[in-house]
Parts: structure tokens; C-alpha cells; sequence
């Protein structure tokens, strides 16, 4: 997610960190890019609401933090460790989990997703249980991807055909 992805009232992700460090914490909506949480969200279509962290995280929760080593750049994972103060997250449609943060890092998490004008609610216990098999099937999901992301199908067909 970029700058220019903030929310509906203009502002960058960082004025909205800092609106919510100071106790003015405003909810943020924007429409996510990329494919890291395929099938559950989708870039570029699904639009998400935005809360700043008001609790601990959890596992199953879909968060917002700073890319390591890109500034100004944001990754939108879920929670799939927490052990103490450590977090780990793994997008839903990545194949390796990322590496451990501290839980200071995240920003913010997702509250709503609206995809086709209708509603998701993420802390909705049918998601949360679908989310829960998703994450328990990561070995599985590079076959299952190829069904919502035909690109990545065609590109790992094509690094394991022989070059002649």
C-alpha cells in the first residue's frame, strides 16, 4: 500500500499514525494493491477500514505495519504467531510466513472490508474459522492460489520447464 492509498480524508499513513499516537485516533479507508492476502482480500478491488491498534494482536488478526526496507511503503499481513511482545505474520497469499517483529511495529488493523457493496466484518467468527483453515493449510496453498491468481500458475509452470 502506498501514500497515495490513504484514507478518504487525505491523509498520509503517517499523519495517521501520528493522529493516533497523540489520542486522536481516526478510522482509515482505502482500497488495498497487491496480491499478499489473495484469497481473503483482493488488491485492488476490496476497500478496508482502518482502526489504529486499541488492543494487543491476535492471532487471525489483519494488520498494518512499516515495510522493513522500503520507507514509505506498508504491508498488509495477518497475524499468525504471537509470543509475548513478538509478533509474526504470513500473508494469506504468500507462501513463507515474515520474519518476527516487535509488536510496536503494527499500526493498525482491519476492522471492515467491502467488497461488491457488501459488508465483511474480519472479527465475524465464519471468517475467523475460514481464515484459521487458510492459515493451517499454508503447505498447501501454492495449488490452491493458482485458482485466484493465474499468474503466479503460469510463472512457476515457466521456471520449471527446461530451456533449450
Amino acid at each position: 500500500m502506498s501514500n497515495a492509498a490513504a484514507g478518504a480524508r487525505g491523509l498520509s499513513v503517517e499523519t495517521w499514525r501520528a493522529l493516533a499516537q497523540v489520542g486522536q485516533p481516526v478510522p482509515m479507508r482505502f482500497t488495498v494493491t497487491g496480491d499478499s492476502m489473495v484469497p481473503f482480500i483482493r488488491g485492488g478491488r476490496d476497500e478496508l477500514k482502518l482502526i489504529p491498534m486499541d488492543r494487543p494482536a491476535c492471532v487471525g488478526d489483519i494488520v498494518l505495519f512499516p515495510h522493513g526496507s522500503i520507507p514509505g511503503r506498508y504491508v498488509l499481513h495477518r497475524v499468525w504467531k504471537v509470543e509475548g511482545d513478538l509478533v509474526q505474520t504470513f500473508g494469506d497469499g504468500c507462501m513463507r510466513p515474515d520474519g518476527w517483529m516487535g509488536a510496536d511495529r503494527i499500526w493498525g488493523r482491519v476492522v471492515r472490508i467491502r467488497r461488491n457493496n457488501r459488508c465483511l466484518n474480519p472479527e465475524d467468527r465464519r471468517l475467523r474459522i475460514a481464515a484459521a483453515l487458510w492459515v493451517r493449510m499454508w503447505r498447501m496453498r501454492r495449488w490452491v492460489l493458482w485458482i485466484f491468481i493465474p499468474e503466479r500458475a503460469v510463472a512457476a509452470i515457466g521456471r520449471r520447464l527446461p530451456v533449450k
